[in-house]
C-alpha cells in the first residue's frame, strides 16, 4: 500500500504536469483500483475533487468526475453534479464523451443542460 507521503508526492507530480494527457492518465492512475494489484489504501477523493475544481483542462476534469461518481453516495453524487451548470468546457465533454463511457448520473437531461 502507498503511505501518506508517497500519494502526496505522485499526486503533486502527476497531477501537475503541464501535459493535460499526463494529467488524465494520473487521474486514471490513482483511481482505478481495477488496474492495481492492490488499492492505494489511501483516500484519493481530495486529489480528485481538487482536479474537477481547477484543472484547466475539461478532460481531466472529466476523467476526475467519473472516478469521483463511481465512489460517490447518493448525497456526494448530488453535491458533485452541483457545479456542472457553471462550466460549460465540461458539460461539452460531457456531451461529446460516447454515452456508454459516462457513469450513469452523467447520461441523459443533465448532460444536455
Amino acid at each position: 500500500m502507498a503511505s501518506d507521503l508517497e500519494l502526496a508526492a505522485a499526486e503533486h507530480w502527476a497531477l501537475s504536469d503541464a501535459v493535460p494527457r499526463v494529467r488524465r492518465h494520473a487521474v486514471h492512475a490513482l483511481s482505478c483500483d481495477a488496474c492495481k494489484a492492490a488499492p492505494l489504501g489511501a483516500d484519493v477523493a481530495g486529489p480528485l475533487r481538487r482536479c474537477v475544481a481547477e484543472d484547466p483542462n475539461p478532460k481531466v476534469r472529466l476523467e476526475a468526475l467519473r472516478a469521483l461518481l463511481a465512489r460517490a453516495t447518493g448525497d456526494e453524487t448530488a453535491s458533485l453534479l452541483t457545479g456542472l451548470a457553471q462550466d460549460p468546457d465540461l458539460l461539452a465533454e460531457i456531451n461529446h464523451a460516447r454515452p456508454g463511457s459516462l457513469p450513469e448520473p452523467l447520461r441523459g437531461p443533465l448532460a444536455a443542460t
